[in-house]
């Protein structure tokens, strides 16, 4: 008889949650990472006004996707299961492959019949229409790729997606590096870096998946009547994430798109690398798992507190000398509102885990309603606050939405959840990371050499991190020294197979 203890199928889940969150961390620094380390190249080479073009090319790229995905990448992650057990996740798969291949070909023939109406007014810049096109077949090709993703990561093939990943780093850094640098291609340069990797991504995917064009309406209807309800709402989260760059081209020039893109960027490295990849992989665990719903949400809740907390300080008070280390001095200013950011990036990542209530209860109509109040409300401020204020105005604008809707959220899903949150945990953390900001910023613009400053910055964070060993209970100590040996006790492990809609939009301010 084998000595080694069984290890039970719960708790070999549970450690791919924690595994997977490892993983899609890796996963996004890959994907996204090469535009930060690229950030160097393109504020030298492109400058502000042309960083704030690319800007404007990102924005338009995120209204194509969110259009012509139709909300089938949340919906699939809903489903998944349930085709699975019925042996038809391979039908559901091909289903969709194949409406979407349709339905974007469609969008980008009528898309590139129509550019010339409105790439003048988008960019503002020489060659408009030819940038808007070749942007277009990147945007179009990446949402395929995004769906094969939620593919792999639904049947936990965490290897695969990372080794994609790296291909494509390394592939897109070698390629724009090479168009910007040496032949001074400019942003025409940063395009096709982009372009190639992704659609050889997409012609890989469909040569390799099995895919063969197939369209079972039993199977895609469920997927569609779901997916089609979170588009009206994905297009108002849209309004209210990127309408400030519209307000500030129209009052204010590119230039100043490109230096509120910068902070944009880098506040938004809290969620690539922290929030983000533990949404990933709490999405499909959750789905899939066992029986206890609040017990997942409130766990959800309180990890994503302590990473908030670490992701704020870590970036917050190296605001600095990031910018200095990644733009020209052109884009100091962007320092001032690199916080307020953060906090927007913080509360989205809040928001989509306190909507469960709601999509739980299959409400997603009042979902739609709160982000097209917010989009709304949004929209007054930019009017408000932007010609006043500039980029300080555009990021209190973001701010005082997403705390409108985090307030709308909770009320609306703890009607049909009653959230169990530990409020005593949640304003000890809060209080903690003010006491470090404020004090850290005094503290670090005070040192004198540089030296000093890094030893303050690791003192502090060694502080923020060493009050949240502290105000966790023992059984939460426990559970963390027994994931750290990988022996999870089932009994903590029971969460709902529903228990987290994963919301489409992923966005924050980027």
């Amino acid at each position: 008889m084998n000595s080694k203890k069984q290890i039970p199928k719960e708790t070999a889940s549970s450690e791919k949650l924690f595994k997977g969150t490892f993983i899609y961390t890796v996963g996004a620094f890959l994907r996204k990472g090469v535009n930060f380390l690229l950030l160097p190249l393109y504020t030298s080479a492109l400058a502000a006004s042309g960083y704030g073009a690319l800007a404007m090319l990102t924005v338009f790229g995120g209204i194509v996707t969110v259009s012509l995905n139709f909300g089938l990448g949340s919906a699939i992650t809903v489903k998944y299961k349930e085709f699975k057990d019925a042996g038809k996740e391979k039908v559901a798969e091909n289903s969709i492959i194949s409406f979407l291949l349709v339905i974007s070909s469609a969008g980008l023939l009528l898309l590139n019949l129509l550019c010339p109406l409105y790439a003048n007014r988008l960019l503002k810049v020489d060659d408009s229409s030819f940038l808007v096109r070749l942007y277009l077949i990147a945007a179009v090709s990446q949402i395929l790729v995004e769906v094969f993703y939620i593919f792999l990561r639904l049947r936990f093939r965490n290897a695969r997606q990372l080794i994609i990943n790296l291909i494509n780093f390394v592939v897109s850094t070698t390629l724009i590096i090479i168009f910007v640098l040496v032949l001074k291609w400019g942003l025409i340069g940063v395009i096709l870096g982009m372009l190639i990797p992704g659609v050889s991504t997409l012609v890989y995917f469909l040569l390799s998946w099995g895919y063969r064009p197939e369209f079972n309406k039993k199977f895609f209807k469920p997927l569609l009547r779901f997916g089609i309800w979170l588009v009206p709402g994905n297009l108002g989260a849209l309004i209210y994430t990127f309408s400030d760059r519209f307000f500030i081209q129209e009052y204010f020039t590119v230039a100043d798109v490109g230096i509120y893109s910068l902070a944009v960027k880098l506040s938004g490295m809290i969620t690539f690398f922290l929030l983000k990849p533990f949404r990933q992989s709490f999405g499909p665990y959750v789905f899939q798992q066992g029986r206890d719903l609040q017990h997942g949400i409130n766990l959800g809740l309180k990890f994503l507190l302590i990473l908030s907390g670490i992701g704020f300080l870590g970036i917050s008070l190296a605001g600095k000398p990031i910018i200095r280390i990644m733009a020209t001095r052109e884009f100091l200013p962007a320092v001032s509102i690199i916080p307020i950011l953060l906090l927007v990036e913080i509360f989205n990542a809040f928001n989509q885990v306190l909507a469960v209530g709601i999509h739980k209860a299959g409400k997603s109509y009042i979902d739609s309603a709160i982000v097209w109040t917010a989009a709304a409300l949004n929209i007054g401020l930019n009017f408000l606050l932007i010609p006043r204020y500039k980029i300080l105005g555009a990021a209190l604008a973001t701010l005082i939405t997403y705390i409108v809707m985090i307030g709308a959220y909770f009320y609306f899903s703890n009607k049909e959840i009653k959230y169990n949150i530990d409020y005593k945990f949640v304003i000890l953390i809060v209080t903690t990371v003010s006491i470090c900001y404020f004090g850290g910023t005094y503290i670090i613009n005070s040192a004198k050499s540089i030296p000093m400053k890094i030893i303050d910055y690791g003192f502090l964070m060694g502080c923020f991190l060493l009050v949240v060993y502290f105000l966790l209970s023992k059984t939460e100590k426990s559970k963390l020294k027994n994931l750290i040996r990988k022996k999870i006790d089932v009994r903590d492990n029971n969460i709902n197979d529903e228990a987290m809609l994963m919301v489409s939009n992923e966005g924050g301010s980027e």
